[in-house]
Order: C-alpha cells, then structure tokens, then sequence
C-alpha cells in the first residue's frame, strides 16, 4: 500500500538521514491524566534512527504554528545509539515531579529543555511531538483530548481540535491542530463532541498489520477507550505484543496546494519525489469535510524516482467554502488519502465575490457582496444553534450585522445558502 510522506522541500533538501523522522512515524497510543502519574506512550510506526531526537510538549498552539504563551513544558526525547525498531512502544510518566521515565527501550533520554517545569496533563490537554527546534519545529504527530467546552464552547468542526482566535487564548487545555497534520491520518481529536471529554484514554485497537494499517487505526477516536477517574496501564506491558510491518514509504508527496485561477476555476497541484506500483489519483472534494464525491481521475506514474506534477483545474467548483483531497490506489487496488485543503467560491464572478470583514470582530461584522432586500442570514454557534440577530443594516452592497451581544468565540453565517466563518472576540 502507498503511503503519503508530506514534508516541505525545504526540508526534503535539508534534513539528514540520521535525523530524518517523519509525520507519522510515531502515533500516541495512551494518555493518563488522574493520580498518581501523568504520562503518555507511544508506538513507532517507522524504524527511529539511531540519536535522533524528538520533542514532546503538552504545551497547545494558538495557530497552526505558533505555540501559546502560557510556559508549558517542552522535553527532548533521544534515541539510543543502535536507533528504535518498528512496532516499539514507549511510554513517559511522572513517578517524580518534573522528571518523565521512559519505559520500553533501553538507553534513550528524555531531558526538560523549556518551560516552568511543571508537567500536568489535567483538564483535558494535549501532547504534541515535533523534529527541528522549538522556534521552528516541523510536526510529527498529536493528540488532544479537549472536547471544546467551557468558556467558549470551542471545536473546529472539520479538524475536532480547537478552532483559533479567541477560542484558545492562552488556555492550557487548547490547542489548533498542528501545521502539516491532519486528524485522523497523523493526529487524532479524541473527543471530537461537546461534553464527552473524559480525563484517562488508551487505544484498544490491533497492534499487527502494516504501519499505514495501524497508523489509520489509532486516529481514529472510536477504537480509543476513556475513564474520567482511573489510571490506564499504558507502559508496554499493557498494550501486549506487537507485530508491525513497517514497509518504506513509497509515495513521496511533497506539496499539494489549492487555488484559485483566473477563470473562476479551482486550481489543484501537487507533486511527488518517487511513485512505486502507483496507478492513478482520485481528487474529491466536499462540502463539509466529512462526505467526499468524485472529482476526476489522473493517471499515475507506476515507478519512478525523479519529480513528477500534476495539475487539475476543476471548472465547477462548489459554491461556498470547499475541500479538497486526494485519494491514491496501488495498481493492487490499495488506497491512501492526502491531507485536506479548503476554498472558498461565494459568486460565479469574482468581482460579485462575498467578503466578510473584520475577521475577528468585535462590535460588528460587514458582508460585502451581491445581496437584495429580502437577503436571509442567519448566524450559528459551534454547537448549531442560531443566534439572536439584533441589527442589520443595508448600505448598497454592505450588510452590517451587530454581534457585540455574542459570546467570544467561532460563529457561522448562513448568507443565501453561502456559509462563511468569523470569531467573536
């Protein structure tokens, strides 16, 4: 089966072999918050070079790539000489305050580099791993168990992490799914619904099969368990023995980007470093995220080692904000998705296009676009529930809306059947 490497070529051209660890190559299978220890584990899903190193934190991201400031820790993780094999479970916990043992292999180290030096995975929280530094760091894996709730109720419906803008804050429990993750594939929300947060949660799933196999297994949230009082067992022995195939990864997609062309079309490309037993790509896109159609069917390369691009232009884009992604099959009838990217077409013409603005607001929002006396719009909260609208007012092709009554948080308009975003702050 393919498997999709997604890096930058950035990083393609800079990283070393000793120190090359990819999204993906590791998944978090365990997560304890109650007394008497924190802790988390993880499975490697790729052989660990040997002294390379990873850096866990439970501090969140306010942005895709911008931690928040609140002075959570951050620990360097180094692997052993002779390096990690496949299908390893490690797991980390607090038998003494501010110091993470690691159990499951032998000569590896795991050193407090920043932060206040209190390690606390309460209130629903997240761990994330990255390579690179903590000023720049290149995400490789994530995990959140905050469900949203609270002051404001806050998930982002298609990630099932929390959404940005006033909904993090410099909260501790909060964090945005990270840049170059996506849930589900290399990272998992694991209480994607209002109110089911629970504090202790282990993945319960198979531990034999390929790495893709068990890499999609274990984000997956529904073959996780959770208790809101007692302690899972997650060192290695609790999870049992482990039979991981972890096969090269073949398909080396290095960027996939959306766009907009000059035709009022939606521009797709996207690029592969080597193909092997590739037949062809899928692109699909949706309108929520979640329920995908078919798009169109492009030709893969079967086996090759040098650049390969692609480019599709989609001429009927969906009206309104949009995803896309892209599914690959093996000439054996295998699959693999890629992440997922949006767009937004509010107006067959551009110049008739819908703007919201200011976005984030405060007092007052204004659409800009084509509307008539009798324009519906409705508003909702992350929950769907629709707000009280107060004030509208009609200057030409200006709607005003007053929202200084909102609570801070993601709201949703519904603008002729047009859905855009905006946050409260």
């Amino acid at each position: 089966m393919k498997h999709f490497l997604f890096f930058s070529i950035f990083i393609l051209a800079t990283i070393s072999g000793k120190s090359q660890i990819a999204a993906g190559d590791i998944a978090f299978i365990g997560y304890n918050e109650d007394l008497p220890v924190d802790g988390f584990a993880i499975i490697t899903l790729n052989t660990i070079p040997g002294s390379s190193t990873i850096y866990f934190s439970d501090q969140g991201l306010g942005s895709p790539t911008s931690w928040v400031g609140n002075g959570e820790d951050h620990w360097l993780f180094t692997a052993p000489s002779g390096g990690i094999p496949c299908g390893t479970i490690i797991s980390f916990t607090e038998n003494t305050a501010d110091v993470l043992t690691i159990t499951g292999v032998s000569g590896a180290t795991m050193v407090h580099v920043s932060g206040t030096g209190l390690f606390n995975l309460s209130g629903g929280d997240q761990m994330i791993a990255y390579t690179g530094s903590t000023a720049s760091p290149t995400f490789i894996a994530g995990l959140t168990s905050d469900d949203g709730n609270g002051t404001p109720t806050c998930l982002d419906p298609i990630t099932g992490w929390s959404a940005s803008g006033g909904c993090i804050g410099t909260s501790v429990n909060r964090s945005h799914i990270p840049s170059g993750l996506t849930n589900g594939v290399n990272c998992i929300s694991l209480y994607p619904v209002i109110g089911t947060e629970l504090d202790n949660s282990k993945y319960v799933g198979t531990l034999t099969g390929t790495a893709a196999a068990l890499r999609a297994a274990i984000n997956n949230a529904a073959n996780w368990d959770g208790d809101d009082a007692v302690n899972y067992n997650i060192s290695p022995a609790g999870f049992g023995p482990t039979s991981v195939s972890c096969a090269p990864l073949p398909v080396e997609l290095v960027d996939f980007e959306v766009g907009k062309s000059g035709n009022n079309e939606v521009k797709i490309n996207w690029s592969t470093a080597s193909e092997v037993n590739n037949d062809f790509f899928e692109i699909q896109n949706s309108k929520d995220g979640h329920h995908w159609q078919f798009v169109s069917k492009i030709k893969g390369n079967a086996n090759t080692t040098s650049l390969q691009q692609y480019t599709f232009f989609d001429k009927n884009p969906l009206r309104g904000t949009s995803y896309y992604r892209l599914k690959q099959v093996d000439f054996d009838g295998k699959v693999n998705f890629s992440m997922i990217k949006s767009i937004s077409f509010f107006s067959i013409n551009d110049e008739g296009s819908l703007q919201i603005y200011p976005n984030p607001a405060d007092d007052e929002i204004h659409i800009s676009g084509d509307n008539s006396e009798n324009t519906k719009v409705d508003i909702f909260n992350v929950l769907g529930n629709k707000m009280p609208i107060s004030y509208i007012q009609k200057t030409g092709v200006v709607l005003t809306i007053v929202i200084s009554h909102f609570l801070p948080g993601i709201y949703f308009i519904d603008f002729q059947g047009n859905k855009m975003k905006f946050t409260k702050i």
